[in-house]
């Protein structure tokens, strides 16, 4: 039996390099904004009044969210002295159009 041995730190380093930069700058974290919502107008349909009246407030809800992907860009945020170091991060903004209760 032969035993083949993986170098794993290429491959860290290999995913490393897939995270987005601009300017000499690597983003230090990623960010997903959500914004947006729906709007119930026919307020006549009984399952759509019963679902908005069964949420309550505190309760975490499992949604299928379907978004338009809006804005996609690299941050910087200066550190506030010498001393705090300057923050990066790659974002997308998502505006959610329709959802669904799972």
């Amino acid at each position: 039996m032969t035993v083949i041995e993986s170098d794993f730190s290429q491959r860290i380093d290999d995913r490393q390099l897939e995270i987005p930069g601009l300017d000499g700058y690597k983003a230090e974290k990623l960010a997903i904004v959500i914004s947006g919502g729906v709007e119930f107008t026919d307020v006549t349909q009984a399952e759509d009044v019963a679902f908005v009246k069964s949420l309550k407030l505190g309760q975490e809800v499992t949604l299928t969210v379907t978004a338009t992907v809006t804005k996609k860009g690299f941050v910087l945020t200066p550190g506030k002295d010498e001393m705090t170091d300057d923050k990066t991060t790659f974002g997308v903004g998502l505006k959610v159009h329709s959802l669904e209760a799972v």
